[in-house]
């Protein structure tokens, strides 16, 4: 079982102000408190294993993965400069050593999907190196590289994040989705390097059989690249803990929380 910080269009907390080099504050599950160097989520990737509970037997994942992930430290405000700032205190504190070697982009970093080629396409204002140039600086630094995207025609958001996207005309006004788009979304994934991919479930069918068969097609799109990439399903609810195992390497059970009460309810 993963628990990871994770966005949702239903129960978006509201972020403080950016992140930046030199700020103090450490994030825990509990809210913000003024220690340390940067805003670390230190619930960070990982944190329950229940015997037997095993994902897609691909070589992945058999333990949790571990590090950082950028959605309750900067929301959709995520960028370039903060996803390095959080790496180098993986790297400093000793955390990387210890295990804690993922730093996983949540929503925020895609712009939009280009219309001839149908491929997705950073925002560049906040990801100058784009993610491949992200990705090959992260793996300089001997950690993991994760990205983000959603199973429905678009994005998990917030209204930030819709004022700057290019949205499409069926994921308006939100950012674009990778519903029909699985095959594509997979080869940008994989061409930016990517070690980790989280899939959530904004703008998705909530019908069973629906669901499954989208993270069906992201498992087998992610497969199909030839690149090991840790399929995340971040499905909300309990009815995926039965058929996870079949479809992700994790697989999210519950909706947001703001404390482990939420995410030991759920289990």
């Amino acid at each position: 079982i993963f628990f990871s910080a994770s966005a949702s269009s239903c129960c978006q907390p509201t972020p403080p102000s950016l992140p930046v080099p030199g700020m103090s504050c450490v994030q825990t599950m509990v809210g913000w408190h003024p220690t340390l160097k940067t805003c670390m989520s230190l619930v960070l990737a990982a944190v329950l294993l229940v015997p037997g509970a095993l994902g897609l037997s691909n070589g992945l994942a058999a333990l949790p993965p571990m590090g950082w992930s950028s959605w309750y430290a900067a929301g959709s405000w995520v960028s370039e400069e903060v996803v390095k700032t959080n790496a180098e205190f993986l790297l400093s504190s000793g955390l990387a050593a210890k295990g804690y070697r993922y730093v996983n982009v949540d929503e925020g970093w895609l712009l939009g999907r280009d219309n001839q080629t149908s491929m997705l396409y950073e925002d560049r204002t906040r990801f100058p190196s784009g993610m491949q140039g992200l990705g090959a600086w992260l793996h300089g630094k001997g950690l993991r590289y994760g990205l983000y995207t959603s199973r429905g025609t678009c994005q998990c958001t917030t209204p930030e994040y819709d004022h700057r996207c290019v949205p499409t005309a069926r994921s308006a006004p939100h950012p674009e989705g990778s519903n029909g788009f699985e095959s594509h979304d997979a080869k940008f994934f994989a061409a930016a390097a990517a070690d980790f991919v989280k899939v959530d479930s904004c703008c998705g069918s909530q019908d069973h059989a629906t669901a499954f068969a989208d993270y069906a097609r992201f498992r087998d799109a992610l497969n199909a690249t030839g690149r090991p990439m840790v399929h995340s399903l971040c499905g909300w609810f309990p009815w995926y803990a039965p058929v996870g195992a079949g479809l992700g390497n994790t697989w999210r059970i519950s909706a947001d929380g703001d404390g482990w009460h939420s995410h030991l309810v759920a289990v």
